[in-house]
């Protein structure tokens, strides 16, 4: 009778979550705003060629060539997200929109059928069922996916619930089974956003430190369940290790992180949604649940709740001043981990056994009132409009189709990103494939530090090196967003100089309206590159900021002195280093003096020379630096070839400036007075063709465009700022295939404007500022998956341990069971 009446409850919630989804789909297909969310289209994407790649035959495609021209779409974002889409998109007989709908729904009923499980297995159906309703429409679930629209961190949401489950389990009942669902839950969480994965095993540790301190006889337990962590990553070799072969690990977040905090006002006010829905929500009813969890339960259910409020209080404006200190504090994105709060919140409720049923109706009630606000997400303005209609009114109004229809090889939408991954849809595949120099998720893209100078020259009105550069990078077309041009004088002035610098490069104004400037290369070849002369070339980590004035500086992606040749660096007129680093002190010093000997002038900024391990100083050719700072700006600078220099002074965000000053100068041709003390800023050593400069000018130049350092910095380069360098068009014949590129090239040296992946094999190509370069003839480049073999090592391991791991745990868990029993037979 019992079982009869578990079937009958089962099949009437199946039947409530089935017409809940279809309800949740049915209004977001009609809100008239779907697919919202501003990385919404990137996700989508993903999942429609994975799908055409599957159609064609091609169940892993390695090189994307519509996006940052060329890129590996699925190596750095995980792959299962764009499965399940493509999965839905094949049901939806390859409608991407309506695939994108059954997402949603397929989001809403994993969600609702892990907390129901949860509940079945804790013998407390109604409220795990009522739960997993409730879990789709928390306000921070929501936001993720559609304000957000990450698709990933949405789906991870279904297994987030069971892995938490699976630990408290663990510390319950100690059996392996649990470390088995641990382990495969935070796979499938690493296989959906491994960023994602980290911030949830950082949040499982602080759990397991709440644990312990109010159960301290639960180390060994502890140790148990972070070897299942851990296995549980390693699991996905096969996609962890190229992963982290670059890509986001690789990428700057410095001074990102405090966008991740806020205050706690917006965090708990459930009124503020009514006016604003883009806010990470953490929820008064769950502040409430903590509260009253804190005070009302037991041991075992009291560490979850504590974690959570933890996890809020560091989401605080004011938490950011402390956890900015911790080691790799950029990565500690706070607000991200609200709903992995939420979570923990939500599993000690279900576990509180001793809670009144009426109390647990009354806080669902609660939870389910603080999620009103937030179902505009859902229900949108029902205005009707269907997304072929949104976008194809965005692409009008922008001259995105105009500019689609005259691309031949390559389009650069200048926009800054104003409208997020909607635009990198647009431009890439909406109404036909063009191939784009942006797109979305740039931490997968090899041209990122190239894409950041375009995008910083675009704010900064550097436009002679943002149209050149854009030349660079293949691109024939260009639509311009006159809202970007940062008004340095006049909207007159500044159109003028905007088309000024395009026309020094080569490119007539196409088209106009109010909000865009569509521009054209007239080249008669389909496919192109370029051969390029330089002035000059540019090392290090910080020597491309110079480029920005005088794009005459060759950049480079290679910072270290040592990986370039006497022969490479003979043709140029003089060398800048900036950020650069050696192998071997002796080596590059004796370089270049070689080359100083020959004519070939350098300039090498003494604020980033490398410290000496030796000496424990920075000193490179005979020249130290000492530090000084500057408050609000320079004091009067003197130079040989500019007299005394009044500068302006330092940014707002640079008020404080921590420079050097130079010593050991051979020549001095620079100083400034400090305490009456004469210090030296700029000179020479060994020969006059080593210049050495200090007080990091080059970098404040490429701040404040100031005109004494402009001309100060064009007398030491002997280049006036804003020349070009020579370009020519070299004609290519360029073929993609699933597993090669094909080029053919009438000379030698030429920039393809493809970008350089460390998956190509062959002969016959190099690789100069993240761009591939091909010489004359036919190069054939294979394609192959990245790391490999090490992958498939390292998951086949995992496998292998982790099978051992459960058994061993598992005849423990024998062992203590048969101890228990013997016991009980004594007492008996």
């Amino acid at each position: 009778m019992k079982k009869a009446r578990t079937i009958s409850l089962y099949i009437i919630y199946a039947a409530i979550i089935t017409v809940i989804a279809v309800i949740i789909m049915r209004l977001t297909a009609n809100s008239g705003v779907y697919p919202s969310g501003s990385d919404t289209m990137y996700h989508v994407y993903r999942g429609q060629y994975v799908y055409e790649s599957v159609s064609k035959g091609t169940w892993y495609p390695l090189l994307n060539p519509f996006w940052y021209n060329g890129v590996e779409l699925m190596r750095y974002w995980p792959p299962l997200t764009a499965y399940i889409m493509a999965f839905f998109d094949m049901l939806a007989k390859g409608d991407i929109f309506t695939g994108y709908i059954y997402y949603v729904g397929f989001v809403f009923i994993g969600g609702a059928l892990s907390w129901s499980y949860i509940g079945a297995r804790l013998r407390r159906n109604v409220f795990g069922c009522a739960l997993g309703v409730l879990w789709f429409f928390i306000p921070n679930n929501l936001y993720a996916l559609f304000g957000e629209g990450n698709l990933p961190r949405a789906l991870s949401m279904i297994f987030l619930p069971l892995l938490i489950f699976h630990i408290y389990e663990y510390y319950e009942k100690n059996r392996a089974l649990d470390l088995l669902g641990i382990s495969i839950m935070m796979a499938l969480m690493s296989l959906c956003h491994l960023g994602y994965a980290g911030m949830v095993a950082l949040a499982i540790i602080l759990y397991m430190i709440c644990y312990l301190i109010i159960n301290t006889k639960k180390l060994i337990p502890t140790f148990r369940i972070l070897i299942a962590v851990l296995l549980g990553f390693l699991l996905t070799g096969l996609y962890l290790i190229p992963s982290l072969k670059g890509g986001m690990t690789s990428s700057d977040n410095s001074g990102k992180g405090k966008l991740f905090f806020q205050s706690l006002k917006l965090a708990l006010n459930p009124f503020y949604r009514l006016h604003n829905m883009d806010v990470f929500y953490f929820g008064f009813a769950i502040l409430v649940l903590i509260i009253f969890g804190l005070f009302g339960s037991h041991k075992k259910q009291m560490s979850g709740f504590i974690t959570a409020l933890i996890i809020l209080l560091a989401t605080s404006k004011s938490a950011y001043y402390i956890i900015r200190l911790l080691p790799g504090s950029d990565f500690l994105w706070m607000v991200r981990f609200i709903s992995i709060a939420i979570c923990f919140a939500l599993m000690s409720f279900l576990y509180w056994t001793s809670l009144k049923r009426y109390v647990i109706v009354l806080l669902c009630l609660l939870m389910a009132a603080d999620s009103i606000p937030s179902l505009g997400f859902i229900y949108g303005d029902r205005s009707g409009y269907s997304p072929y209609e949104r976008l194809d009114y965005m692409a009008d109004t922008t001259l995105i189709k105009e500019a689609k229809d005259i691309t031949d090889q390559r389009l650069a939408l200048m926009d800054l990103s104003t409208l997020s991954a909607d635009g990198a849809y647009l431009t890439s595949t909406y109404g036909g494939e063009t191939l784009t120099m942006f797109g979305a998720g740039w931490e997968a893209a090899v041209t990122s530090t190239n894409i950041t100078q375009a995008n910083y020259a675009l704010e900064q009105g550097y436009y002679p090196y943002l149209f050149d550069r854009l030349k660079d990078l293949g691109n024939d077309t260009v639509l311009f967003r006159k809202a970007n041009m940062p008004m340095m004088y006049s909207e007159d002035i500044d159109y003028n100089i905007v088309m000024d610098a395009a026309t020094r490069s080569g490119y007539e104004l196409y088209d106009e309206n109010g909000g865009y400037m569509l521009f054209k290369l007239p080249v008669d070849s389909p496919s192109w590159g370029t051969h390029t002369s330089y002035k000059g070339i540019a090392i290090g980590s910080s020597a491309n900021t110079l480029a920005l004035v005088y794009p005459s500086i060759e950049e480079t992606d290679d910072t270290n002195i040592n990986h370039y040749s006497y022969e490479e660096l003979k043709d140029y007129e003089f060398v800048f280093l900036s950020g650069f680093t050696y192998d071997d002190k002796a080596s590059a010093e004796d370089m270049i003096r070689k080359l100083s000997d020959q004519g070939i002038r350098f300039v090498i900024v003494g604020d980033t020379i490398p410290e000496d391990k030796k000496q424990r100083i920075q000193s490179f050719l005979g020249v130290s630096c000492q530090v000084i700072t500057f408050n609000n700006g320079y004091p009067m600078l003197y130079a040989d070839s500019q007299g005394w220099m009044d500068t302006d002074l330092f940014p707002q965000e640079y008020t404080v400036w921590q420079t050097h000053y130079l010593n050991g100068l051979d020549k001095c041709y620079g100083y400034f007075m400090d305490n009456d003390i004469r210090l030296e800023y700029y000179g020479t050593v060994y020969n006059d063709n080593i210049y050495f400069v200090g007080l990091n000018l080059p970098y404040y130049l490429s701040l404040s465009q100031d005109d004494s350092i402009t001309a100060f910095m064009e007398d030491v380069f002997r280049l006036p700022h804003g020349r070009v360098p020579d370009r020519e068009v070299v004609p290519l014949e360029i073929s993609y295939e699933p597993d090669k590129l094909v080029i053919k090239s009438s000379a030698d040296g030429v920039n393809t404007s493809i970008s350089y992946h460390d998956i190509y094999s062959g002969t016959g190509f190099s690789r100069r500022n993240n761009l591939l370069h091909v010489d004359k003839g036919e190069t054939v480049i294979g394609l192959s998956y990245p790391y490999l073999k090490q992958g498939l090592a390292v998951t086949l391991a995992a496998i292998v341990g982790l099978a051992a791991y459960i058994v061993i745990c598992k005849k423990r868990e024998d062992l203590v069971d048969g101890v228990r029993s013997d016991r009980h037979e004594q007492q008996g």
